[in-house]
């Protein structure tokens, strides 16, 4: 699997951070960080729920890179909460 200029890449490094679909997905965790912060447990899961919806409305997926083999995967639905919720808080 290739990552596509949609796709969010999970990981460290150059190639995650100046990926263009990670640059919009930093966009939209600026966009709602404050919000994030306020926000009571389930309106939390809602903001969460809404980043991971918007990048899959634009044909994304959250990919991650097998260190065994080097290929990229879709992680889950759940996986990609916990990552947008961790940038979040980050």
């Amino acid at each position: 699997m290739t990552p596509q200029a949609n796709d969010v890449m999970c990981g460290r490094g150059a190639d995650a951070r100046n990926h263009v679909g990670n640059k919009r997905f930093r966009m939209q965790i600026s966009l709602h960080c404050e919000a994030y912060a306020k926000a009571s447990k389930s309106e939390k899961t809602k903001i969460t729920r809404m980043i991971v919806d918007s990048v899959a409305r634009d044909s994304g997926r959250f990919l991650k890179k097998d260190p065994t083999s080097g290929e990229w995967y879709e992680i889950d639905d759940r996986s990609s909460r916990e990552k947008t919720g961790q940038s979040l808080r980050e």
